[in-house]
């Protein structure tokens, strides 16, 4: 089991802590194509599939490997 990194939030602090859903995330992050949030406590934008310097992995593309389902977010 992997330990998460020391500053790096959940998928549901990060919501939490920002008061967001994830359709506001795809939107910020226009489908992955700008960089969105990362899952850092510190506030870190990041491409889809890179870490902060913080080394806290993308929202978006973990939303994305946790097979999140959204309904038309953009559309």
């Amino acid at each position: 089991m992997a330990t998460r990194r020391p500053g790096c939030l959940t998928i549901t602090e990060f919501l939490h802590r920002h008061d967001g859903t994830p359709q506001e995330v795809i939107k910020a992050a226009d489908g992955g194509t700008e960089p969105g949030p990362a899952l850092c406590m510190r506030g870190c934008s990041v491409r889809l599939k890179e870490t902060c310097i913080h080394g806290c992995p993308s929202l978006l593309l973990t939303l994305m490997m946790y097979d999140y389902r959204w309904n038309d977010p953009v559309g």
